[in-house]
């Protein structure tokens, strides 16, 4: 709680002299400059938007991967499950900075690729993160009888027939809750981001960073609380929607 405070009180403050304990509670010394200042900076919004955008396509297609590996893994017969599993894990004992030059020297001399674009950021998050959604998404997986997709078989259900009506509905608050995982690990990655950014493309990791680094320790709270916000707001959606998912899903069961 203390650090979230002290960067409540960077953010708000115009100067971070505080000369006694007085003068912390002086309400005159606060003020929306930092905020006002950031978003003066066009950098700004681009990079909200940026991070969004790449926050939005890592979610949607590394959940969408991380759904079809750990359906394989855990509710098929498919010789290799274990190659499977072990490949999806080792991106965990891989650091982020590793993944972003491993990204970088893959696609930088290939004509007309991928390296600049937002896609090679949101190809370097979902290899990075794939290791936590595979995981979150498991104990959804192993709560679902294998019964219940038998009985689906028998009444002549195909496999993705299968997944559609009785997999995917039951898995729904892990597959939002796995894609949720994505969306904020791909918002706050800064290892990877680092060597696959450019000018177009910048996110709000790497700009927090410039901001640092160019000893505007008010911009660095500023920002560091607006991401913060976009974070809260999106979690407390996705809760929502898992929360309302799953208690249709009970409806329906009664």
């Amino acid at each position: 709680m203390l650090p979230s405070l002290a960067l409540i009180v960077a953010a708000f403050r115009k100067f971070m002299f505080i000369r006694d304990v007085a003068s912390l509670f002086d309400m005159r010394q606060y003020s929306l400059t930092h905020f006002e200042s950031i978003f003066d900076n066009p950098l700004t919004m681009r990079s909200i938007y940026n991070a969004v955008e790449v926050g939005v396509i890592t979610a949607v297609v590394g959940g969408a991967l991380a759904f079809a590996i750990g359906y394989t893994i855990h509710r098929t017969r498919v010789s290799g499950r274990g190659a499977i599993d072990l490949i999806s894990t080792l991106p965990v004992a891989i650091p982020g900075l590793v993944v972003g030059v491993a990204y970088l020297w893959a696609w930088i001399g290939v004509p007309g690729g991928l390296y600049g674009t937002i896609w090679i950021l949101a190809l370097a998050f979902i290899a990075r993160f794939m290791p936590d959604t595979v995981k979150a998404l498991s104990t959804s997986f192993l709560q679902i009888h294998r019964e219940l997709e038998e009985a689906a078989w028998v009444c002549g259900k195909g496999v993705l027939g299968t997944i559609r009506t009785i997999v995917l509905p039951l898995a729904r608050p892990g597959v939002l809750a796995s894609m949720t995982l994505l969306f904020v690990l791909a918002i706050r990655e800064l290892g990877s981001s680092l060597f696959l950014y450019t000018s177009n493309t910048m996110v709000m990791s790497v700009l927090l960073l410039d901001y640092y680094e160019g000893g505007n320790i008010g911009k660095t709270a500023a920002f560091s609380l607006v991401q913060t916000v976009l974070l809260g707001v999106l979690i407390g959606g996705a809760n929502w929607l898992s929360r309302g998912s799953a208690q249709g899903n009970v409806a329906r069961t009664g």
